[in-house]
């Protein structure tokens, strides 16, 4: 019950206890399914997945009034309702499929948020999901609200948004920097695309170690500009210089990876196994406080192919989740 509702039990899980009804992993499994459909849940997995993309806290959104006049305070808190709308669809609509938070190329969008996007709606329409960009969304990935929390208030960061893939969507452990650095302003550099200027800025062998996994995969986001507006180019001065959204990632086992753009990047980490560890290891710590592999070093193994098995349905993982904290893990003391 604190798993799944951060709560005492219900009565019919209280009596289930009194009978002695929750000694094997099918009666257990049968109470998690009947109470992953209360509200409580909900709410759980919500916030969890608002963890897991780092936007638990509601960032402030602050952006460039010269650059991006049309965004406001309230225009970022439309946006972070989106990407709420987007979560719940893809928890409880269709099976809540794991790989439709990436594949996904629809965003709920209103009418104050619209015009930003290239849509034409009435200002006072109500949100409704809409295909952008001629599918070239790639669900979370490039939901709005997330590519402008991942960017500066003036330009996108790559930097940011690689961080973001390596740690929370793929698993990695990243060494802190030695030290904070700003980075090189435009201004300094105008004939150099952010990209550019991120390869220049990172080029050093110290900073290599995490670099050289960082910025491949923020670059091939890179299709998106400070606000998540979709670009094929990117504004230097007077000129315009072609985007350059091909990227790449080695994985802990197998071949490098190569993609450009979002949609080429989510296609492959749907299938990747780091993500699928990744996303199975942040749940399991979410709702049972202790990481998974103080079950046993097969425990992730076996969780993940359940995942897989199961068509990646996230409320079937979580209650496979539950099934397995409910055996004490090996050597804890009874």
């Amino acid at each position: 019950s604190f798993g799944l509702w951060d709560s005492i039990p219900d009565p019919p899980l209280l009596e289930a206890a009194a009978k002695g009804c929750l000694a094997t992993s099918d009666e257990i499994r049968r109470q998690a399914e009947r109470m992953i459909a209360d509200r409580r849940t909900r709410s759980k997995l919500r916030d969890f997945l608002f963890g897991w993309l780092r936007v638990d806290h509601g960032p402030e959104l602050v952006k460039d009034a010269t650059l991006f006049s049309e965004f406001s305070p309230a225009l970022a808190a439309e946006l972070r309702s989106s990407l709420e709308l987007f979560l719940e669809d893809a928890l409880w609509r269709d099976g809540g499929d794991w790989r439709r938070l990436f594949l996904d190329d629809e965003v709920p969008v209103n009418g104050r948020i619209a015009a930003l996007y290239g849509l034409s709606l009435p200002f006072d329409a109500g949100f409704r999901r809409v295909r952008l960009d001629d599918g070239r969304r790639a669900g979370v990935l490039t939901h709005p609200y997330m590519m402008s929390v991942l960017a500066y208030s003036g330009a996108t960061s790559p930097i940011h948004r690689g961080v973001f893939l390596a740690r929370n969507v793929l698993g990695n452990v990243l060494k802190p920097p030695q030290e904070a650095v700003a980075p090189l302003s435009a201004d300094l550099h105008p004939l150099l695309s952010t990209r550019e200027r991120v390869e220049l800025q990172t080029s050093g062998v110290a900073c290599q170690t995490c670099h050289t996994m960082i910025n491949p995969l923020g670059f091939s986001l890179e299709e998106f500009d400070a606000i998540g507006r979709h670009r094929t180019s990117e504004l230097l001065g007077e000129t315009k210089k072609p985007v350059d959204a091909s990227g790449s990632y080695q994985p802990r086992e197998g071949d490098e990876a190569t993609f450009r753009g979002a949609r080429e990047l989510a296609a492959y980490l749907v299938g990747s196994r780091d993500a699928q560890e990744a996303f199975v290891q942040s749940l399991f710590h979410a709702v049972v406080k202790q990481p998974v592999r103080a079950w046993g070093p097969e425990a992730l193994a076996t969780l993940r192919a359940g995942f897989e098995a199961g068509s990646f349905d996230i409320r079937r993982l979580l209650v496979d989740i539950m099934v397995m904290a409910a055996v004490p893990p090996p050597g804890s003391v009874p």
